[in-house]
């Protein structure tokens, strides 16, 4: 990984968990994350507009994006709920743990083998994650809802980072980004609508217009977040590396959720994030 690579991912990050924060603070995170989506669609357009980019996709191209597509619904629908019922400092670390998807699907489908390191920073990982969901004074209070659905996220981190690694080499990132975008925030609002969650008849509404305002900040960091990590891969950077390296936001997110939303336990939750960092750092670094 070179300088320039290292440096976008650690920027992005530091940026990414701000959003996260955003998202679940609101008491409506289903329409401030569709609304963030659309934030996001506008400033990939304003992007695309001003750096005289075409909006024009090769053939080639079409299935990568409805991979991605496939993968931001899994992630943001399963992130919503999590964050509705769980705390961001216990289950944003395990969300983040997309590095370990990435392992087992370049084994499993790819035929790739691993050393020895490798298994020992899952292991390491499935330790830390398993500290992490063990609420604080209490031996075992285990919340298996709430981590199937982190888990559901982080496979959709990797599914949506896999393909967004080999589509940011055919055509610029910033039309990469629109074009996933535009079609998972009518796929999100329509799902989200059909299940009761989504009133679209109220997102702009007058009472709501702190919630817009939040959408607009999150859809800011979402975009910047992002557009950084699409250009390390453009200009080569390597999945596992490149998400590993992002791991960094994982500690970031545990002192965030004790200092800004109170949640109690903080020291042991650091502890694990930062062990689960190391694990994942171990099992693709070596």
């Amino acid at each position: 990984m070179t300088f320039e690579i290292f440096i976008l991912v650690l920027v992005s990050a530091a940026i990414h968990p701000f959003w996260n924060l955003i998202i679940k603070k609101d008491k409506s995170p289903e329409r401030t994350y569709f609304l963030l989506g659309l934030g996001t669609v506008g400033l990939a357009f304003i992007h695309i507009w001003v750096t005289g980019l075409s909006f024009n996709l090769p053939s080639s191209v079409w299935g990568f994006i409805a991979i991605s597509v496939l993968g931001q619904i899994i992630y943001g629908i399963a992130l919503v709920s999590t964050y509705e019922k769980g705390d961001i400092s216990i289950y944003y670390p395990i969300i983040r743990a997309s590095p370990l998807f990435v392992i087992a699907v370049s084994f499993l489908f790819f035929g790739q083998t691993y050393e020895w390191y490798v298994l020992l920073g899952v292991l390491i990982v499935l330790v830390a994650g398993a500290t992490l969901v063990i609420q604080p004074r209490q031996l075992v209070k285990f919340q298996p809802n709430i981590l199937m659905l982190a888990v559901l996220a982080m496979c959709g981190t990797g599914i949506y980072s896999m393909s967004d690694a080999a589509a940011s080499q055919l055509i610029p990132v910033p039309v990469l980004y629109f074009y996933v975008q535009i079609i998972f925030a009518f796929c999100y609002g329509l799902i989200m609508s059909l299940a009761g969650k989504l009133h679209f008849s109220s997102i702009f509404l007058p009472v709501e217009f702190p919630s817009v305002r939040r959408a607009l900040l999150a859809s800011v960091l979402m975009y910047s977040s992002y557009m950084f990590i699409l250009h390390a891969y453009s200009i080569g950077g390597d999945v596992a590396l490149v998400t590993t390296v992002r791991q960094i936001s994982i500690p970031i997110s545990v002192l965030m959720g004790g200092i800004w939303l109170r949640e109690s336990g903080m020291l042991p939750r650091f502890v694990a994030s930062g062990v689960l960092s190391i694990g994942i750092a171990i099992a693709l670094i070596g």
